[in-house]
């Protein structure tokens, strides 16, 4: 059986010719084809690099936990007619169940409704990024469990392939994921064959007529920088206000937490004079596992 390797990167004797356009990994291949789209640059990229190639994924996924900005909201929209106009699959977009009635955040289907049930800020404000697996990765696998081509290749004995989009400067990064040896999943980085860095991605985005997606990530993350607190109070009032109301929930269940900047509240870095602000460090360098996403 042919299997591709990491990076798609395969001898001559399985060099692919015609639809696909020279890309080596789906000759003589037959099992789905799964992309984890995480709405920002890189994976976005990466889907537009397929189609110039000729490969049409079978599933294109991606896990809303009900915190996105309207940039992103927009964004989506907009990404959903392209994949039209190029015949490739709908998007599905999936959550988390709703917690059950024994929970003590009964039917919360978002992150910011279990933080406000619970009394709990995100949980990498308290450094454990656990984030995505609970409100992206989990739906996702949930929803491929039951996808009828997902279940007949693991009934095959194969696996099935998911397209990540790390680019060429995470190769380390692709390593360490593709080293786990999942049971259900060949992991494949087609940017990283490509030899697409994040500047490669934003000239490929904009050649095919697409606004660059912004950062994808909830308005209320705990790694978000001064200066995108800043702008989300400015830009945002609203979902600012949602992001307080959390801090406020979550105050009297915090002992070492200040607020969502963990070393300091939102609400208190807002009413700071501008040179008390740029005084505070940014929160610890505990990167939401969320980070498109591979975005």
């Amino acid at each position: 059986m042919f299997e591709p390797n990491l990076f798609g990167d395969v001898d001559a004797d399985h060099q692919l010719q015609g639809a696909t356009g020279g890309d080596p990994l789906f000759a003589s291949w037959h099992r789905p084809l799964i992309v984890a789209w995480g709405m920002g640059v890189n994976s976005t990229a990466m889907l537009i690099g397929m189609a110039e190639r000729g490969i049409r994924p079978d599933l294109i996924l991606t896990a809303d936990t009900g915190g996105e900005k309207p940039e992103t909201y927009a964004f989506v929209r907009t990404f959903r007619l392209w994949l039209a106009d190029v015949d490739f699959p709908e998007l599905i977009v999936v959550r988390r169940k709703p917690y059950p009635p024994d929970s003590n955040a009964v039917g919360a289907t978002t992150l910011e409704e279990y933080c406000l049930a619970t009394g709990a800020l995100p949980s990498i404000a308290y450094g454990h990024p656990s984030c995505s697996d609970q409100w992206k990765r989990r739906p996702q696998e949930a929803l491929v469990a039951q996808w009828p081509d997902a279940v007949a290749c693991w009934e095959r004995g194969e696996k099935v392939c998911k397209a990540i989009g790390y680019d060429a400067g995470e190769s380390e990064r692709a390593q360490r994921q593709a080293a786990k040896d999942n049971p259900r999943y060949h992991f494949w980085y087609p940017l990283i064959g490509w030899g697409w860095g994040r500047e490669e991605c934003v000239r490929t985005i904009e050649a095919a007529g697409l606004p660059v997606p912004p950062k994808s990530a909830c308005f209320y993350c705990p790694s978000s920088t001064k200066a995108e607190v800043l702008a989300l109070h400015r830009d945002h009032p609203c979902l600012f206000a949602r992001a307080v109301a959390m801090e406020h929930t979550a105050a009297g269940y915090n002992q070492n937490v200040k607020g969502l900047g963990r070393r300091f509240s939102w609400e208190g870095l807002v009413s700071l004079p501008l040179l008390e602000q740029a005084g505070l460090a940014d929160p610890p360098a505990a990167p939401c596992m969320c980070q498109d996403d591979p975005d």
